[in-house]
């Protein structure tokens, strides 16, 4: 993996062909909802989505979730983090510009409705 959204857009891709997508609501699909996990000096974008579940997690469930795996992620090169050494604001952190950005893409993405394995189908 070479970019930050690497490994996010792998689960979105894996999350669909497994046929786990969450439908909100609104009517909206969740295929990862990504957070920011700071370890170690850097910031990982990891999936806030359970896809096992079906369940979006909060910041504390995901980091308890990916702290223990993220450095082994990184050791076989499949997940890369951004330095954090940024002193501006929070929205403006480069972790948060870039997940941005890659979600108008996600967005962009049509999910077919038989990728749905939770929420309003059930």
């Amino acid at each position: 993996m070479t970019s930050p959204v690497d490994f996010i857009n792998q689960y979105h891709k894996d999350t669909v062909a497994q046929k786990k997508a969450l439908q909100n609501p609104d009517g909206s699909i969740t295929t990862v909802n990504s957070m920011g996990i700071p370890l170690n000096g850097k910031i990982y974008l990891v999936p806030g989505y359970d896809r096992d579940t079906g369940k979006k997690l909060t910041e504390e469930e995901a980091y308890s979730l990916w702290k223990n795996k993220i450095p082994k992620l990184e050791k076989k090169g499949l997940i890369v983090g951004i330095e954090d050494n940024w002193a501006g604001e929070r929205q403006d952190h480069p972790a948060n510009v870039i997940s941005r950005e890659n979600h108008k893409f996600l967005d962009d993405e049509i999910i077919p409705p038989e990728a749905i394995g939770f929420g309003l189908r059930n």
